[in-house]
């Protein structure tokens, strides 16, 4: 990695990802697993494993739990992904993924993480000042862990853009409603997440584009509005991209979410144009569907999605 790093990606509650394939599942009996798979996890440790792979520089940072942090730090290290935590005490919580192949269904369940006080958000801000120094790209992602106050991510943006770093937040609730009000340069909500600050249904084209360009005129200068296996919304002020991914089969939607969140960096620290934004950021996460576990592809399988994205250009 170079003196600078490029994208630093912070996760504030990281996971161990468990990936348990079974044929389906049966409720209040005892199930045997056909495999299982054990990934570094984590929104933004997802974000620092696809980025690695397409040969991007990027460090993976944050809270880390200091009864565990050497087998999460182990498991960075064989992917050959740089990493900073803050350790505070107790464990980093394991994810359950349950992946039942005859129905194609993925079934989560999450931990809530270690807990977190006064000292150990100081001890944080601290080191990120640091961190800040080196990076070009801050992406903020996933969960808060429990202590931490839902406007966390607020000062957090409020310092990255304070010293002209540009930020990409990916999270939800409280935490994205707060983040909003700090103005983070790019934005990646579901449908979900966009009607959860709208406080009302969108029944249509015209009302998440309208959402999505209230963001815009906050300031926000790329709204994603990701539709899963239907592709994404890309609003930007250089114009507005509805992109469709190829289909995929037996797909495994853990970490698609963050590979776009990858994808929209990744071409964004690059300069690249909005259509080949959307293209890759549309073919990475699909592609990371198409693997089992929390898994990515490399920069030449995502190079040959790009081919297979539908994109279409939309006038306001």
């Amino acid at each position: 990695m170079s003196d600078a790093v490029h994208i630093l990606t912070v996760t504030l509650n990281p996971a161990l990802d468990k990936m348990i394939t079974l044929p389906a599942l049966t409720r209040g009996e005892v199930n045997r697993a056909q495999s299982v798979r054990v990934d570094p996890g984590g929104k933004g440790i997802n974000v620092a494993r696809a980025l690695t792979l397409w040969g991007g520089d990027s460090l993976a940072a944050g809270w880390i739990g200091k009864q565990d942090r050497g087998t999460l730090i182990s498991r960075l290290q064989d992917r050959g992904i740089p990493a900073s935590f803050v350790e505070v005490e107790g464990e980093t919580r394991t994810n359950l993924k349950i992946m039942e192949s005859k129905a194609g269904r993925v079934t989560d369940l999450n931990e809530p993480g270690f807990t977190v006080g006064a000292s150990e958000m100081d001890r944080l801000m601290e080191q990120y000042r640091s961190w800040l120094k080196m990076t070009s790209w801050v992406v903020l992602s996933g969960s808060l862990p429990p202590g931490s106050p839902s406007d966390w991510y607020y000062h957090l943006i409020r310092e990255a853009r304070s010293r002209d770093k540009p930020v990409v937040l990916d999270t939800s609730g409280e935490a994205l409603q707060e983040g909003l009000k700090a103005v983070p340069t790019v934005v990646k909500p579901n449908r979900d997440e966009l009607e959860g600050w709208l406080g009302k249904p969108i029944r249509g084209d015209d009302d998440l584009l309208e959402a999505a360009c209230g963001w815009l005129r906050k300031g926000v200068e790329w709204v994603v509005v990701s539709l899963g296996a239907d592709g994404a919304w890309f609003v930007t002020e250089e114009g507005i991209y509805r992109s469709r991914p190829p289909a995929v089969a037996d797909a495994h939607p853990v970490g698609a979410g963050d590979a776009m969140v990858a994808g929209l960096v990744w071409g964004l620290s690059r300069s690249m144009s909005p259509e080949e934004i959307a293209r890759w950021a549309t073919a990475a996460g699909a592609l990371a569907a198409s693997k089992p576990g929390t898994q990515f592809g490399t920069f030449e399988e995502v190079n040959r999605w790009v081919k297979r994205v539908a994109l279409q250009r939309w006038d306001r």
